[in-house]
């Protein structure tokens, strides 16, 4: 290419821009997030002076970007001048949150342009900081080029379904998920179906559009009503942007708005933008019914929106950035985004940057903590008792809680503290909550001799369960609407029909029988150890019954013994299922995995290589995305395995499993734990 020639011009026309723009977009690489329709809306929402770069090559524009100044006191003490990549620097404005950010680039030469724009801004737009995201990272790389080290402010991930790769390979897109997804989605597809044949339908008119938008705002409003950022709909300007953005782009097919119902009944409503090939996943509006637990309003309204646009030759469906368990399960491949703050070298910045670094130094943030991103999920175990009277942990105790990756702090949410009643175990046996499940929105959890069901996300106890065979329970998990319970005193799993209150028991192992006997009431036993085997965590595999042995060191299948998992490597705990592996723990800090369809070891990682000064009890572990888990570990107490007079306190850890790393690592001291049973995956979000 021949040389390019930047400028600027501040306030460009819009009608100017808009003959620019639209001539330059169609040699450009299609972006939703770049096309007039959604530039236009915004520069007039926004109401603000901007900054207008123009790249040329023989007179012709190949490049174009918006920037809009803004100016930030932070600390009382840094001041600095902004720029802002298609965005202006306000939450409130900002919240209509553009993707793919980057700028709009001729195809046949946009590395060159794209150079010679970063330039350009670099050296003639005299500023102290420049902010570009949410982005892919090939946007920071000419400004890396150019000396400076981009600061990443935001990082996550978007998630996507190939719906080309699907049809080429003659696959229905719901094959190809999970059998757990596709359980939850075939269940929820029956009960809707009997309110009404399922449909979705597009709004065919920018009114009928708008009609659909303000039915879905008090949907989306409660949905996000409790969220820091709050619903959009309550900010008058992210109004005003979408109702331009849908009533002028309704019509030439770059919005879809589409109502997901059954019959008469709505259960939401869907808002697209389309780019070319690809739809781009906006925003859900959807209707829960409290009344109706099994529903998955979102899993079937995303699935019928998935095959809508497969049967009309789409070729991606792109959910965007933001970490969610239903876009874990619903795609199929995933991309980064980022977010980055990139500063002019002058010496408040590298001041300020240099203080952070001694602050995260001494307050322990995490050596990967970019890689890091906010969740929540839900902790039991215990307390230990500060007397000398009773058992050594007087108080079972589960927390729901978030981990801010901003922050970096674990913030409780909501939690219960449980004490059982007079009689119903021994007045010696420590009362913890073991290991618990998420059942249809509910928390499921045992302690020595009890199993409870309690409400989400508030933890109120709805329910109890209690059996003259529970000795030392371990863990609880649904099976063909049963409870499958871990019965360690008894060294054997008992399945418990809830409504009977009847029990059958199978034993942990091939040639012991159970042997139970019905007029002992076991509750009452301070303890049965030694136990032969040790069975602390129950799964199902394949329709039939699992159980972890913790002596054993390894899983067995109890209905059918000839189907084993030989884990070795220590004492072993767990033996949570994701996606298509299962994860196992032992004490000394080892993870573990295998492969749910060959049974054969898949990764394994020693947490005491990573952490050599730690020392405690590990055990509980929650899998999350692209190999990275949460592992819960217990403070040590005396016991005729592991003596310790100084441990280090409760924590958890965010662990990369295949890079080795640990990304982040917090005591529960705020969580007020002092033991660690289980980690479960759960929002209200």
């Amino acid at each position: 290419m021949t040389e390019i020639s930047v400028t600027h011009t501040e306030n460009l026309p819009l009608v100017e821009l808009e003959q620019v723009w639209n001539r330059l977009y169609p040699q450009c690489e299609p972006n939703a997030f770049l096309s007039w329709s959604w530039i236009e809306a915004w520069l007039q929402s926004i109401s603000l002076p901007y900054t207008t770069i123009t790249a040329k090559s023989q007179g012709e524009v190949v490049g174009l970007a918006i920037f809009v100044r803004n100016q930030q006191t932070r600390r009382a003490l840094i001041s600095s001048n902004q720029l802002y990549l298609h965005r202006t620097g306000s939450p409130a404005l900002d919240q209509i949150w553009i993707e793919y950010n980057d700028f709009l680039i001729q195809e046949s030469s946009k590395k060159a342009i794209r150079y010679a724009m970063a330039e350009y801004i670099a050296s003639q737009m005299h500023w102290d900081e420049l902010l570009i995201g949410a982005s892919k990272e090939g946007v920071f790389t000419p400004f890396k080029l150019l000396g400076y080290e981009p600061q990443k402010d935001w990082e996550n991930i978007s998630y996507q379904v190939d719906l080309k790769f699907i049809r080429d390979s003659q696959q229905s897109y719901l094959s190809t998920r999970s059998s757990n997804t596709r359980y939850q989605i075939n269940r929820s597809f029956k009960r809707y179906e009997k309110k009404g044949t399922l449909a979705i339908v597009r709004a065919e008119s920018s009114k009928q559009a708008i009609e659909w938008i303000d039915e879905a705002a008090p949907l989306h409003k409660e949905r996000w009503q409790n969220h820091e950022s709050g619903s959009g709909f309550e900010n008058p300007k992210f109004v005003q942007f979408h109702k331009c953005l849908i009533e002028k782009n309704i019509a030439n097919g770059v919005v879809d708005i589409l109502k997901v119902s059954a019959g008469d009944y709505v259960i939401g409503y869907l808002y697209n933008i389309i780019q070319g090939k690809e739809v781009k996943f906006y925003l859900s509006a959807i209707r829960y019914d409290k009344s109706e637990k099994k529903l998955k309003p979102g899993l079937v309204a995303h699935h019928l929106a998935i095959d809508y646009y497969n049967s009309r030759s789409f070729d991606v469906y792109d959910f965007m950035g933001g970490d969610s368990q239903y876009k874990r399960s619903l795609s199929t491949q995933a991309s980064p985004l980022y977010f980055m703050r990139i500063q002019q070298p002058w010496l408040k910045f590298k001041l300020e940057n240099k203080l952070r670094k001694i602050k995260q130094r001494y307050t322990k943030h995490p050596r990967y903590e970019e890689q890091s991103e906010d969740i929540q999920f839900l902790v039991t175990g215990g307390c230990q008792n500060q007397t000398d009277k009773g058992p050594q942990y007087n108080n079972a105790r589960a927390v729901y809680c978030s981990y801010s990756a901003t922050k970096g702090e674990l913030e409780v949410l909501s939690s219960l503290d449980y004490q059982p009643d007079n009689g119903i175990q021994h007045p010696e046996t420590n009362i913890t909550f073991k290991a618990g499940s998420i059942i249809d929105h509910s928390l499921w959890v045992p302690t020595e001799t009890e199993v409870l069901k309690c409400k989400l996300p508030s933890l109120e106890i709805v329910e109890k369960y209690s059996h003259s065979s529970f000795n030392d329970l371990h863990h609880v998990v649904e099976h063909n609407e049963q409870l499958l319970i871990a019965n360690t005193g008894n060294n054997c799993t008992t399945l418990l029909q809830t409504q009977e209150g009847t029990v059958l028991h199978y034993s942990a192992n091939a040639s012991v029988p159970v042997f139970i006997d019905n007029l002992t009431d076991y509750r009452q036993i301070k303890s049965t150890k030694p136990h032969l085997s040790h069975p602390n965590f129950c799964f199902v595999l394949n329709g039939k019954i699992w159980i972890t042995r913790c002596d054993l060191m390894d899983a067995v299948c109890v209905e059918d013994f000839s189907l084993r998992i030989n884990i070795g490597q220590g004492l072993i705990h767990d033996g949570v299922i994701h996606n298509k592996h299962i994860y196992f723990t032992t004490v000394d800090g080892k993870v573990i995995v295998f492969n749910t369809e060959t049974l054969a070891q898949t990764a394994y990682l020693d947490l005491r290589e990573l952490m050599p000064s730690i020392s405690g009890w590990f055990r509980g572990i929650l899998p999350l995305s692209n190999g990275k888990v949460l592992v819960g570990m217990s403070k040590l107490r005396a016991s005729k395995r592991l003596k310790a007079k100084n441990h280090s306190p409760s924590q958890i850890f965010c662990i990369d499993i295949y890079r080795q790393q640990v990304i982040w690592q917090r005591d529960t001291l705020s969580l007020g734990l002092d033991t660690i049973f289980s980690l479960l995956p759960y929002t209200d979000r």
